[in-house]
């Protein structure tokens, strides 16, 4: 079977639920956006590894898939800057909200493991000369 395939059966991940202190270390498996009331944000869907916490600590079970719903202010910033792709190593800690502060803090580490897309010439018409 295909991975379109596979990706087809799969069940949705859950949630990632955390408290400060908690992060989600892991394999990319997908990546999506979503619409919600404040905006457009990213999903990035994790296979966890062992190093992986939610609700303050718990561990996650290597290689359970948690999605992390990127909907913070940092988040909306961050996760498009780093642009995570199924495959790379993808990495984000809730540090909670700092004192006197009215937002949610949050860091995102990426390891690219995927290639860079290829850039693509444009097309040249019969009798163009290719510019140096």
């Amino acid at each position: 079977m295909s991975n379109l395939a596979n990706s087809l059966d799969r069940d949705p991940a859950e949630w990632w639920e955390h408290e400060e202190g908690d992060k989600l270390v892991g394999t990319v498996v997908d990546r999506s956006t979503r619409v919600s009331e404040y905006g457009p944000y990213e999903i990035v869907t994790v296979e966890a590894e062992g190093e992986s916490t939610e609700k303050s600590g718990k561990p996650i079970p290597e290689g359970e898939e948690r999605a992390y719903h990127a909907n913070s202010t940092i988040g909306k910033t961050d996760v498009p800057k780093l642009d995570p792709r199924v495959g790379d190593s993808f990495g984000v800690k809730y540090l909670g909200v700092p004192q006197g502060k009215d937002y949610k803090l949050y860091r995102h580490r990426l390891e690219r493991r995927t290639p860079e897309p290829a850039a693509v010439a444009p097309e040249l018409e019969q009798g163009d000369e290719i510019p140096f």
